[in-house]
């Protein structure tokens, strides 16, 4: 799912967001801020948020070279269990807070301090197929496969409440859930139910303030990740 949001992130924002992962081995994409031209090497400026089996990691480039944190412990999983987050940036300075794990800082390379990009926040998935128009390492990822919900994304000016106050800009495999129905075992009480969709990557269906999100294609392209520090 994708969202507009208020351009005034560029100097500062913050992110704010509940998940319930639903396996510990993915390798997947909570939320993404880029650029919307259509090649890779064009979209240098972005910011994104990963689980990388366990890990919660964060990834921003202000156009000076790719900076990333990450969690010190991967987070516990257990069925019902959500995990609240807070992301975000000031200029440079970036922080990942993980409740249960706590605060992990940094600073992006270079001289930069605007994140030049697109005022469309992608949740647990990109409408690009595999991926593939995504920085650096994001073609490595699928999408999230768990629930996500409360999303909230503060600036300087605005509190925004993306799931309940705005409408997709645009959506990959979204759609109303059927008459055949499927539970999930993670969420019933919060999330409800979900659709199979079997001929898209990810099968997405918001309920009240929630995502239930489950992959049903990897991409072909996944060998290995390696986690970059510098």
């Amino acid at each position: 799912m994708a969202y507009g949001v208020s351009s005034s992130l560029k100097d500062s924002m913050e992110l704010r967001l509940r998940i319930i992962p639903q396996a510990l081995d993915q390798i997947s994409l909570i939320a993404y801020l880029g650029q919307s031209s259509g090649t890779r090497r064009d979209s240098s400026d972005h910011f994104s948020v990963t689980y990388v089996r366990g890990y919660l990691m964060l990834t921003w480039d202000l156009g000076s070279g790719v900076r990333r944190i990450f969690t010190s412990s991967p987070l516990s999983l257990r069925p019902s269990k959500a995990h609240y987050l807070q992301i975000g940036r000031r200029g440079r300075e970036s922080w990942l807070y993980v409740d249960g794990i706590g605060n992990v800082t940094g600073r992006a390379a270079g001289a930069n301090t605007r994140l030049d990009v697109s005022p469309i926040l992608y949740i647990g998935g990109h409408k690009s197929r595999y991926f593939e128009a995504l920085p650096h390492d994001l073609p490595l990822h699928t999408g999230f496969s768990g629930c996500i919900y409360d999303v909230e994304l503060r600036t300087d000016d605005t509190v925004f409440p993306v799931v309940t106050m705005s409408s997709p800009a645009t959506g990959r495999g979204v759609g109303r859930v059927p008459s055949q129905r499927v539970p999930s075992s993670l969420v019933q009480e919060r999330c409800g139910l979900f659709e199979l969709r079997p001929d898209l990557q990810t099968r997405i269906v918001q309920k009240s303030k929630c995502f239930v999100f489950e992959t049903i294609r990897r991409n072909p392209a996944m060998h290995s990740y390696v986690a970059d520090e510098n």
